[in-house]
């Protein structure tokens, strides 16, 4: 799941909801992992009918976009569970996407010789807690 995340202070940050007009009105920072050219974001409003969102600034890591957030009146879409995470070290707000987007899908891979290897296990088990 993906919610709209502004700073503290955002004209949204008034209201409890958002309508896809207060989603589209503020550019978004987006981030771009190399080698994927969309995002489920892009493709949802486009099979909603709806306007192309305007990416005002094209960044690299979550965190870079996280720190931009603070600093301005940009907006972005990020998955809940991150967010739930982040506002702990940045004073940010979320709310629900006025369109829905399909659940993104979080796979883990390692080398099969560390499957059984405790330290490895107790990694793994704190990157799914």
């Amino acid at each position: 799941e993906y919610v709209c995340v502004f700073r503290s202070g955002h004209p949204l940050s008034e209201k409890a909801s958002l309508a896809l007009e207060d989603y589209l009105r503020y550019p978004h920072i987006n981030v771009r992992v190399r080698g994927t050219p969309s995002s489920p974001v892009d493709d949802s409003l486009k099979e909603a009918d709806a306007p192309p969102r305007h990416v005002g600034l094209v960044v690299q890591s979550y965190i870079l976009q996280w720190m931009t957030l603070q600093d301005s009146d940009m907006i972005a879409t990020i998955p809940r569970r991150l967010v739930e995470r982040m506002c702990v070290y940045a004073p940010l707000l979320s709310r629900p996407l006025p369109v829905k987007v399909p659940a993104i899908s979080i796979s883990m891979f390692w080398p099969e010789r560390l499957t059984n290897s405790p330290l490895h296990r107790w990694f793994r088990s704190m990157l799914l807690a």
